[in-house]
């Protein structure tokens, strides 16, 4: 197969568009993306013989970057050679992570980005002590921080919050000191201010061509990364749609597409017309929503030739208890009328705190006899012990990591309550000293902390045994780029740390994983690929089951029929203090345009339980509901009686 094959001419055109000049593709729903780029990376190395080292792809989630390479290595067939794919986040971190012994001055060393967890049990937990505030309050502070990183205005405090700015900033950048650790939210900001203040900096500049998919997605601190990419010469081909661009709650900067030809010259602009996905009605019906949205890219969607005509329906119900009724009964109907699959139906919701809203549909629809899934994957490797397996390698590697230190310390519960770590961290301001070597010497006169001092001595002394016992496992030659045998080492540890089979079989499967993902089997590289496994919790569905996920998370993903329940304005677009209007419309177009043949919204005139309190409602909880805005007066869907879908029975 060449690359040109099957490609519709608009696709040839952008795959085929010449290499002098940048480019962005504009791809509606269900127009081949994905098909799209695989083809274009064919024709760079087939036709122009670029090197696939050459060529980087860039994607917003770490599963549409697994879904690109798998599609990438399809295409080329296994052995052979493939163009890195990642998502910018984890190239950021292995810009920073290849220039850390540069960056010892502006940046903890050696670099250790902190997850959900470590966020939550060592960061703000520890920051709420220091502080003495709320953690709540502290929360707040980090988000604050997070963004100005994303909008590029960290450095630009808001005067009235200058004081308390500063203090909280004072306290946490002594904090990150001493742990040595940054935090995820400012790699692509950090890896930008490298670039600029070090002409050091190496930066990974050997590509000719960037290609980079969901570019509607990124937030103005990723685009300016691209920038920076583009100086040292790399051509960028952007892939998205600005009718997509729903993760406003990211700083998503959907500006960046439409302005592409201004930011990127010489550039061209390309668009796919024609969606292969969705009936003719569905179609029609998402575009009368997307149409809304004034500061679009104007553009087309046309159903292909051989597109049905579809079914769109809008039923009201007069309250949840009806409506997971209702919703269970179109599974029903699906499944025993036109012999659907269970897995082919896919029900989406905005809001589900707790599972209020997935749980109740969830009883229902097994009621019925047919399997339903509302659970999140929890990465494996976010569990305690591949948290225990990882530490203990970090400090194998290097036995004066903080935060590797610190994590075991917490998962052991050794009754060193959190006050404690206060006083480890004002004996270290007082010794000049990070966490570890403080902690070493306590180790050595536990009186330097009365009462807990022993404690931590005695943890201390056990984690350091365990560590010198595990070092020899592995005999690592610093002169060696890999450690042979890396796996079978690592399996080694794990049989030592963990006793339950399952659980050791599962993080292992998931660590090998990761070492087939280096670039060179040796620690860097291995604790740069468990950076990128862990670096999204993605929600997943299951086979044979009917399942329920957000919406923002369905992005991606096509079934045969697609419900999208509690379609009220009071959640869509709900609280503008939360949304903007725009971000939830485009959320509403995408989530309609997953389906291929059925499309069923739902909505209730009122909310009478837990339900009440959600959306703008969530702290008056109010009953009455309304029909979301994006659908009021619309002719093309007419609302139905809920209801009638099992009465009639």
């Amino acid at each position: 197969m060449t690359w040109s094959e099957t490609l519709t001419p608009k696709q040839k055109e952008f795959a085929s568009s010449s290499l002098d000049e940048h480019s962005v593709l504009i791809s509606g729903p269900g127009t081949g993306k994905t098909y799209t780029i695989v083809r274009k990376v064919a024709f760079l190395i087939e036709e122009k013989e670029i090197s696939p080292s050459d060529i980087l792809v860039i994607s917003f989630t770490r599963s549409s970057a697994i879904e690109l390479k798998k599609q990438l290595q399809e295409y080329f067939g296994e052995g052979n050679d493939i163009p890195s794919a990642s998502t910018l986040h984890s190239f950021a971190f292995k810009q920073l992570l290849a220039n850390q012994k540069l960056l010892s001055d502006i940046l903890p060393t050696p670099i250790q980005v902190l997850d959900d967890w470590k966020e939550d049990k060592i960061l703000h937990e520890e920051l709420k002590i220091l502080l003495s505030t709320h953690k709540k309050k502290v929360t707040d502070h980090f988000n604050n921080l997070s963004d100005g990183f994303d909008s590029l205005k960290c450095d630009d405090p808001d005067l009235e919050e200058l004081e308390e700015t500063s203090r909280f900033n004072s306290v946490w950048e002594k904090h990150r000191e001493f742990y040595g650790y940054i935090l995820r939210s400012e790699l692509v900001y950090q890896t930008i201010k490298a670039v600029e203040l070090y002409n050091g900096f190496d930066i990974d500049v050997g590509y000719k061509y960037v290609i980079v998919d969901e570019y509607q997605d990124l937030n103005r601190c990723d685009q300016a990364l691209l920038n920076e990419l583009k100086k040292h010469g790399a051509k960028i081909c952007a892939i998205g749609d600005d009718d997509q661009s729903i993760y406003g709650f990211r700083h998503a900067f959907p500006d960046g597409i439409r302005n592409f030809l201004n930011e990127y010259s010489p550039s061209r602009r390309f668009l796919l017309e024609i969606c292969r996905r969705c009936d003719k009605s569905i179609i029609l019906l998402g575009i009368s929503i997307i149409s809304r949205d004034n500061e679009r890219i104007p553009k087309v969607l046309r159903p292909s030739g051989n597109a049905g005509i579809g079914e769109t329906h809008l039923y009201r119900f007069d309250d949840e208890t009806n409506e997971a009724k209702g919703i269970a009964e179109i599974c029903r109907k699906l499944i025993i009328d036109r012999e659907y699959l269970p897995e082919d139906i896919l029900i989406l919701l905005a809001k589900d705190k707790n599972k209020n809203f997935s749980n109740p549909i969830k009883e229902e629809i097994e009621k019925l006899g047919i399997e339903v899934f509302n659970e999140i994957d929890e990465n494996i490797l976010k569990s305690n012990n591949a948290r225990l397996v990882i530490s203990y390698l970090r400090l194998i590697s290097s036995f004066n990591d903080s935060i590797a230190l610190r994590t075991i310390f917490e998962i052991n519960s050794n009754r060193i309550a959190k006050t404690c770590y206060k006083k480890i961290y004002e004996k270290s301001l007082e010794l000049n000293c990070n966490f570890f070597q403080t902690v070493e010497k306590i180790s050595q006169d536990p009186q330097l902390i009365s009462i807990v001092g022993p404690r931590i001595k005695n943890q201390f002394d056990e984690i350091k045994e365990s560590v010198e016992n595990y070092q020899a496992i592995f005999q690592i030659d610093e002169n060696e780029p890999e450690i042979p045998d890396f796996f079978e080492k690592i399996k080694m540890l794990a049989d030592l740390l963990i006793e339950e089979v399952k659980d050791r079989t599962e993080i292992l499967d998931a660590l090998n994983y990761c070492i087939e993902n280096c670039k060179e089997k040796n620690f860097q590289d291995f604790f740069s690929s468990i950076y990128s496994f862990k670096e999204d919790q993605e929600q997943y569905t299951k086979d044979n089951c009917v399942n329920i996920i957000s919406m923002h998370k369905a992005k991606g993903m096509t079934k045969k029929a697609i419900i999208v329940a509690s379609a009220e304005d009071e959640t869509i677009p709900g609280d503008p203090a939360m949304n903007t209007e725009l971000d939830m419309l485009r959320l509403f177009y995408v989530s309609i345009t997953r389906a291929k043949h059925y499309l069923a919204i739902t909505y209730c005139k009122k909310r009478v339980g837990i339900q009440r309190f959600s959306g703008i409602n969530s702290r008056s909880g109010r009953r009455r509901r309304t029909l979301t805005r994006f659908l009021k007066n619309n002719p093309l869907i007419i609302s139905e009686v809920g209801e009638s879908l099992y009465n009639e029975l």
